[in-house]
């Protein structure tokens, strides 16, 4: 799938993410200069999706796994500015991830990041401006998703891959007592 960006780099998630703690924490500014082929560019640490991946790298509905970041630039971005997207990988398609509005805007909800999750595009516009509540990740088993991390590449001493998997086991947990109610 095309999305008309020009892409200058690939990233780690880590890489990305360590980024925008280290301005939340206050440890630096909102802006970071990254530098490819002598190039700089300005990337804004603060952007709200950092904060968004870093609380999950797996697409809400379908389960797909953020893998890497590219450093991107869109047709209309200052020659000197980029920002990074996380990408998955369907095979051999990369799919880009988006943050979800939870609550869509055109139902009153806000650009908050507690009304965030991510999504992966296709999901994402699948969804449009509905609500989703029950999703195909309530139907895998932690284990299958855990797999899925593996074979991403993303190792069991990652941060981020202990950190999903903490999740998983959680959602699960949260799945079970959903159906025990029913």
């Amino acid at each position: 799938m095309s999305y008309n960006l020009k892409t200058l780099g690939q990233f780690s998630i880590d890489q990305v993410l360590d980024m925008h703690a280290e301005w939340e924490m206050g440890a630096a500014d909102k802006k970071a200069t990254f530098c490819i082929e002598n190039l700089a560019y300005e990337v804004n640490r603060s952007s709200q999706r950092y904060g968004v991946f870093s609380a999950s790298i797996l697409c809400f509905a379908c389960g797909l796994v953020g893998e890497y970041f590219l450093l991107q630039q869109s047709p209309n971005d200052s020659p000197k500015k980029a920002h990074f997207n996380l990408y998955g990988k369907l095979f051999d398609e990369e799919i880009l991830f988006t943050k979800d509005h939870i609550m869509p805007k055109s139902k009153g909800g806000s650009d908050n990041i507690l009304n965030y999750r991510t999504m992966c595009l296709r999901c994402n516009m699948a969804k449009a401006d509905n609500e989703l509540l029950v999703t195909p990740l309530d139907i895998l088993s932690a284990r299958q998703v855990k797999e899925q991390l593996k074979l991403a590449g993303i190792a069991r001493t990652n941060t981020s891959y202990n950190k999903m998997s903490n999740q998983l086991d959680w959602l699960v947990d949260q799945v079970n007592k959903i159906r025990d109610i029913k």
